[in-house]
């Protein structure tokens, strides 16, 4: 019986760009952008999978717990400390005063502690630079998908347009009118490109809530770090294997902008041309007729021709992962509580009892 390798979609993922780097399909710049890594990285991971194959992309740790972890008690002493009497020092400062307390503990454990506490650091402030981004060479490498909140029918209420575009080749594999701009809507979207392209390697899209966790304190905007969790779209796409990336500015995902200014102008006329007024008829008259105009019309040829879109194997069910997911502990009772009800989960062949167990409860949009 043969050895098999476990892999996840992530891993699978970085080992179809590093194997694309190693043909010269992609730059070691461009795979460093889509895995989010230097290019001294991608060229460490090219020379592992030369050595390894599959192996060479996963952590020599994989399974293994640290052995430099922090441990409970130790951890539990420190953050006693930073919330009583070291409250306010800076991270250099309170590793200091742990030292002089017999503390042994590295400042990047410290950092952490900051971070989950929700302690704020003083960030030193950069200049901000713009410098134009030129195309990925092959399609399937990056879709850049934004909304726009618009009076597309004409009739003084504002709804939204959700669209995705290949920044290789201008294409817009798909898009659609809603009343407003949620989670639901915009993983529906996501889900149907999927469906007609398969996964692709990058989604590159702002920082709306329902793409990065963001908490509000005060007069201030915190960005996701590390301690905050995934988004049900980062989730989705962790799954699938395919990186997000945020742009900090609209000017960095300039395609899909311009795609709004021309829909915005031609699409818009067109509709207001058949006296369209409603959302399913304009998303009938889009899906069948503007979007193969557009396509046919707008869309260019990549650098090169080979498609980066990776079909799904048939097991992947993608209503099991553009969906809501969220964990519950079950009761004492067997049940667990649900946006103000109660379920009752049921004894089975396999389990009894399920209590102090924590179950996955997914929504689906239907």
């Amino acid at each position: 019986m043969k050895e098999g390798i476990l892999v996840s979609m992530r891993e699978l993922n970085r080992f179809e760009v590093v194997r694309k780097a190693r043909e010269r399909i992609l730059t070691t710049r461009e795979a460093g952008k889509l895995l989010s890594l230097s290019e001294r990285q991608v060229r460490r991971l090219k020379a592992r999978v030369r050595k390894k194959g599959l192996k060479g992309v996963m952590h020599g740790n994989k399974g293994r717990a640290p052995v430099n972890k922090t441990a409970k008690k130790v951890k539990e002493k420190v953050v006693k400390l930073l919330e009583g009497k070291y409250r306010g020092l800076n991270t250099l400062h309170f590793h200091e005063k742990l030292e002089e307390e017999g503390i042994q503990i590295g400042r990047e454990s410290i950092r952490k502690i900051y971070v989950e506490r929700g302690i704020p650091r003083r960030k030193h402030k950069r200049r901000r630079r713009f410098t134009l981004r030129e195309r990925m060479p092959q399609a399937g490498l990056m879709v850049q998908m934004d909304s726009s909140l618009h009076d597309w029918l004409s009739t003084g209420d504002e709804i939204t347009l959700i669209a995705c575009i290949d920044d290789a080749t201008n294409e817009v594999p798909y898009a659609s009118l809603f009343p407003s701009d949620t989670t639901s809507h915009n993983m529906q979207v996501l889900k149907k490109v999927v469906e007609r392209k398969g996964a692709f390697k990058s989604l590159y899209v702002d920082k709306a809530p329902h793409f990065t966790t963001t908490r509000k304190g005060g007069t201030h905007l915190v960005v996701r770090t590390e301690n905050f969790s995934d988004t049900q779209v980062e989730r989705a796409l962790g799954e699938l294997g395919i990186t997000m990336i945020n742009a900090h500015t609209p000017q960095a995902k300039g395609r899909v902008e311009r795609l709004f200014q021309l829909l915005q102008d031609r699409f818009l006329k067109e509709l207001k041309l058949r006296g369209i007024s409603r959302i399913r008829e304009a998303n009938t008259f889009l899906w069948r007729h503007w979007l193969p105009y557009y396509n046919r019309k707008f869309s260019i040829k990549p650098l090169r021709e080979e498609s980066a879109y990776r079909p799904l194997p048939k097991e992947v069910n993608l209503d099991g992962i553009f969906c809501y997911k969220f964990e519950r502990k079950v009761n004492y009772d067997n049940t667990i509580s649900f946006q103000k009800k109660i379920y009752e989960i049921l004894p089975d062949s396999y389990r009894i009892c399920f209590a102090k167990t924590t179950v996955e409860v997914r929504q689906h949009f239907n």
